[in-house]
């Protein structure tokens, strides 16, 4: 039997928001209780500190300017690079993202977007797709 892999990807916090690393002051009970039962990260860093090429890099194993030939924010994966994705299906296993990608290009909500390999998504863009489809920010709920 495979274990299952969750890899937690978090933007905007630094080392040191957790419990599990010793922050006294962060209550972070759940994320702990994930660390001490699984393997915690104690001196991994982010070849750039800016979501969508940090992001690229994860699913690619290459820098930014190595995937998507630009260092800051934005670029598409260029193609021919092996996806995180890819490696884990021939492996059998099956690849589930929740919550944000930012993968560049954005599509408005209902149109085919790029998921690098996920074979199922569940996305909440901070906004960004509403802002770009709804600039009056008139957000409808279906």
């Amino acid at each position: 039997m495979m274990p299952n892999i969750l890899l937690i990807f978090a933007d905007q916090m630094t080392w040191d928001c957790l419990g599990c690393v010793g922050n006294p002051v962060i209550k972070t009970p759940n994320l702990d209780k994930l660390a001490h039962s699984g393997i915690l990260f104690r001196n991994a860093f982010s070849p750039n500190p800016i979501c969508v090429p940090a992001r690229a890099s994860l699913m690619t194993g290459n820098y930014p300017q190595v995937c998507t030939k630009i260092k800051g924010n934005g670029g598409r994966t260029k193609p021919g690079q092996v996806l995180l994705t890819e490696v884990l299906k021939k492996a059998g296993y099956r690849a589930y993202a929740s919550g944000k990608l930012h993968f560049v290009p954005y599509s408005p909500p209902g149109t085919p977007r790029l998921v690098h390999g996920f074979e199922h998504v569940d996305l909440c863009e901070s906004g960004r797709i509403i802002a770009m489809c709804d600039p009056e920010g008139k957000k409808s709920i279906d």
